[in-house]
């Protein structure tokens, strides 16, 4: 396998939520994705915006419904499917008076998080739909996603695990496949979206097998895995994200590199790795 580009319009940008509303991160978030070439389904100039994932070259695509539930303390998302007859659980974005936050998206997923780091919880949400080889094709069909974010409930102020923090054992996420929804709130062992590569790197031994003999650095393809259950469910990898890798090394959220000739963004800040997940960034790809 290699690097799976997403084609059409990569997004790189910001909004500010001038006065701290949930409405502006409803209408900063879905202005992003409609460029990014998501399709505004239902709601569009409202608080309560549903949107569609263009649909994959396998046929996959899913949907996101980004809302003001009219109370609380934040605004919003859930993952669903086309029917609607699988609605993810609640994650959640925290507004505050001039809080910036960036958007990185393309047609099939995104990332939204308030770029100063370490983030507080609720300032990190991520969603997509994945490539899939063609040995799943037909496998996995219709239905595919997965959904993350940094803290457990409307008032958890508390950075979880995430995406943006390491590449495994997240603790609020959801996954769909076929007709099976898997969701996770807490510290869950087997059923958490896990980023998987042959990236080593353990820091409670000398770190290794991060790096190849020249000292450059490993670099591989960003595989998704989840659960089918909520617990005690081997997580399966069900694809590959798009625009995006994992370089084998710690690097600043925030940071660019160049690869492939274009420009990398990492979503994953400072992971040194430990026994629990391997060293390693995730970038993705902005214009």
């Amino acid at each position: 396998m290699a690097i799976q580009y997403a084609g059409g319009t990569n997004v790189n940008t910001t909004f500010t939520c001038t006065t701290g509303t949930r409405r502006e991160i409803v209408d900063g978030l879905v202005a992003a994705l409609n460029t990014a070439g998501w399709t505004t389904v239902s709601g569009g100039g409202t608080g309560d915006v549903l949107l569609a994932s263009a649909t994959t070259p396998q046929g996959l695509s899913i949907r996101c419904r980004v809302y003001d539930a009219g109370s609380g303390n934040c605004t919003r998302f859930q993952m669903r499917n086309a029917a609607g007859s699988k609605v993810s659980q609640d994650f959640f974005l925290a507004p505050a008076a001039a809080r910036v936050y960036r958007v990185i998206a393309n047609k099939y997923q995104w990332f939204c998080f308030v770029p100063t780091v370490p983030n507080a919880g609720r300032e990190f949400g991520a969603m997509g739909v994945p490539w899939i080889p063609s040995f799943l094709e037909g496998v996995i069909t219709g239905d595919c996603g997965w959904a993350n974010n940094n803290a457990w409930s409307d008032g958890d102020t508390t950075n979880r695990y995430s995406l943006r923090t390491m590449l495994a054992g997240h603790e609020k996420g959801s996954g769909l496949v076929n007709s099976s929804l898997c969701e996770w709130s807490g510290v869950t062992l087997n059923a958490g979206i896990r980023l998987l590569s042959l990236i080593g790197g353990w820091t409670d031994q000398p770190a290794s097998g991060y790096r190849w003999h020249d000292l450059s650095l490993f670099v591989c393809e960003p595989l998704i895995s989840w659960g089918t259950q909520n617990t005690g469910d081997e997580a399966l990898i069900r694809g590959q994200l798009w625009d995006a890798v994992i370089v084998g090394q710690a690097f600043a959220a925030g940071e660019t590199i160049s690869l492939d000739g274009k420009t990398w963004y990492a979503i994953t800040g400072s992971n040194t790795g430990g026994s629990a997940t391997a060293r390693g960034t995730l970038f993705a790809l902005i214009p």
